[in-house]
């Protein structure tokens, strides 16, 4: 191993998700703080995502390291359950073993554990990481269970985390009832490319190294490039590197040993392809609409919430006043700068260039057609002064669209 070549205490770069060495960038610290708040004031949902390798673990097993001793904490790891697996996972977490029992049985056994808690002071927690591959059906369940509460004060708080595909399942409109409990959701996006030097910095020293000693300073822009800001890809990226020196007895990681980890690892494609995807993941956009119809002309909507419901209901964020539409047609979701559009299931299903599309990540000038009416859309970095425009179209006619809401206030319960 490489630890005594480079006078090390342990490995700085393993995969393992080590609290010990997570790097409080400006959004993990918030992350972390705010997850600490809402478990503190006993928040029903808190839900954090970001992509593969983001960090969500080791933030997650930081904060469980640190809170109060006054929390029972159920954690489940293995999220393709049916419900009833889900109940008896949960109990088993809290040294109630229930296999053998129905799910009557386990809520009642459930329930009576919150309330024992309850009455010894202690607060009750349910994590549940990987949650993007629950079914529906369970995230109802769990909202069900959010319910457990005396006249003043929640008793159960669940603590969702997964990769960005959480955020669809959990703003599908049969699941409206568990948006309108959660008061907090974060996403974990790369790190920018400013903090690359000081993340490398903070392990080296947890493991008891020193930067300039192991690293040639003209190879942070390159681990960046190569590593598109994500934590984990860094780490692979320099323990390959770090290992590479040892083999060749270089003192610290320079340029042409980065190079040739590159190519060993068979990044130079991913690069050239991903980097471009990584660098618009770093930023923020807004998404202007132009909406046609034949009888009604133009008009424009600015979205720069991170989701819009589009539909023929009026609770819908763009309202489509046709009877093609269905009542909750399809979503617009922003993650980092990049805007996609999913239906939801919709009677008449959804066209993106006259292509009929589940789900498309959007391009500048991509005409979305729901019957006669189309959607021209144009994504512009954000201005943190950017408000959302709403048409002021009212009348009758059945095949006119309205936009209803200004998209980018806050509103409980979207």
């Amino acid at each position: 191993m490489y630890e005594q070549h480079f006078g090390l205490e342990k490995r700085p770069f393993d995969q393992t998700p080590d609290s010990e060495f997570l790097y409080l960038s400006e959004q993990h610290g918030f992350a972390l703080a705010s997850m600490k708040f809402a478990l503190a004031r006993r928040d029903a949902f808190v839900i954090v995502t970001g992509d593969v390798g983001s960090g969500k673990t080791t933030i997650l097993n930081r904060l469980l390291s640190e809170i109060d001793d006054d929390m029972a904490i159920s954690r489940v790891n293995h999220t393709q359950l049916s419900d009833v697996e889900l109940l008896q996972i949960i109990l088993a977490e809290f040294g109630i073993r229930a296999f053998d029992k129905g799910k009557p049985e386990l809520l009642f056994l459930l329930r009576d554990f919150v309330h024992e808690q309850y009455e010894a002071g202690r607060k009750v927690v349910l994590v549940v990481d990987e949650a993007q591959n629950l079914k529906r059906n369970v995230l109802e369940e769990l909202r069900l269970l959010s319910t457990i509460e005396t006249e003043k004060e929640k008793q159960v708080t669940i603590l969702l985390v997964g990769q960005p595909q959480l955020n669809k399942l959990v703003d599908h409109p049969s699941l409206e009832q568990l948006r309108q409990r959660c008061r907090l959701r974060l996403n974990l996006d790369p790190l920018p490319e400013e903090d690359t030097e000081a993340y490398l910095r903070h392990r080296l020293e947890v493991a008891g190294g020193q930067f300039e000693t192991v690293f040639d300073p003209a190879v942070v822009p390159a681990i960046y490039r190569h590593s598109f800001g994500v934590p984990r890809l860094i780490n692979t990226l320099c323990d390959t590197a770090l290992t590479a020196c040892v083999v060749k007895d270089e003192p610290r990681i320079t340029s042409s040993i980065l190079q040739e980890v590159v190519q060993e690892l068979g990044w130079r494609q991913a690069q050239s392809v991903d980097v471009s995807r990584a660098e618009t993941m770093s930023r923020k956009s807004v998404l202007r609409i132009t909406l046609s119809d034949k009888k009604r002309g133009d008009s424009e909507v600015v979205l720069s919430e991170p989701n819009a419901l589009i539909g023929r209901s009026r609770d819908c964020d763009i309202v489509l006043k046709t009877s093609f539409a269905s009542r909750r047609h399809a979503i617009l979701s922003r993650e980092g700068a990049l805007w996609s559009v999913a239906d939801l299931h919709s009677t008449n299903g959804l066209r993106v260039n006259d292509q009929r599309v589940h789900d498309k990540v959007l391009e500048n000038g991509d005409v979305i057609r729901i019957g006669s009416c189309t959607l021209t859309c144009h994504m512009t970095p954000a201005d943190e002064n950017e408000t959302g425009l709403s048409p002021a179209l009212n009348d009758d006619n059945e095949d006119e669209f309205v936009a209803t809401r200004v998209i980018g206030e806050a509103e409980s319960g979207s």
